[in-house]
């Protein structure tokens, strides 16, 4: 970001301070994207709205439920994904569009079916921790999670923190399932 000119463009999260602070001392246009702020200029979270301000004039572009990704990093992907799309010229009509109908990445809470009533997902890509904490995050009513697998020398306390009454039954399986279930007793799981 330090070798831009004012010819180039710059996207930034503007929720994370160190990023926030290099777009002010950067030479390049800075298009910043948040889900905690109402920008002036960039591209914001109002409620379910994902809205678009520059010029001094908002436009919402869609709702959050509009998108067929679940999850907070998600709409923050789609946001950052949104500014530079603009920033190459393309117009916001088909930057919508295009978001509309984009499907979640294989594996990567990859909405599967409904049967009775009941969403599945699969999220067999979130094979560590970190991972799966973001995918539990993305989580909007109560689930039922299947976990476990092979035993990475992993710690589970955050990731069973994370539950966070989203998470109302447990099924576990693979070498990590006496781990993990020794882990969510502890935590009162």
């Amino acid at each position: 970001t330090m070798n831009q000119t004012a010819d180039d463009f710059c996207v930034l999260n503007y929720d994370d301070e160190i990023t926030r602070g290099i777009g002010e001392r950067i030479a390049a246009t800075v298009g910043y994207f948040s889900v905690n702020t109402i920008l002036k200029e960039g591209c914001f979270l109002r409620g379910d709205e994902i809205v678009f301000a520059a010029n001094g004039e908002e436009r919402v572009l869609m709702k959050v439920s509009d998108m067929k990704l679940l999850g907070i990093h998600n709409v923050q992907n789609v946001m950052a994904g949104i500014l530079v799309c603009y920033f190459y010229g393309i117009p916001l009509e088909n930057i919508v569009e295009s978001v509309k109908t984009f499907q979640a990445v294989e594996h990567r809470i990859e909405y599967v079916c409904t049967v009775a009533g009941v969403d599945y997902y699969n999220d067999s890509k979130g094979t560590n921790p970190d991972a799966a904490i973001k995918g539990i995050q993305a989580m909007n009513r109560p689930t039922v999670l299947i976990g476990g697998g092979y035993d990475k020398n992993s710690t589970f306390d955050e990731w069973i923190e994370a539950f966070d009454g989203k998470v109302k039954a447990l099924v576990l399986l693979g070498q990590t399932a006496d781990q993990i279930e020794a882990c969510a007793r502890r935590h009162g799981f």
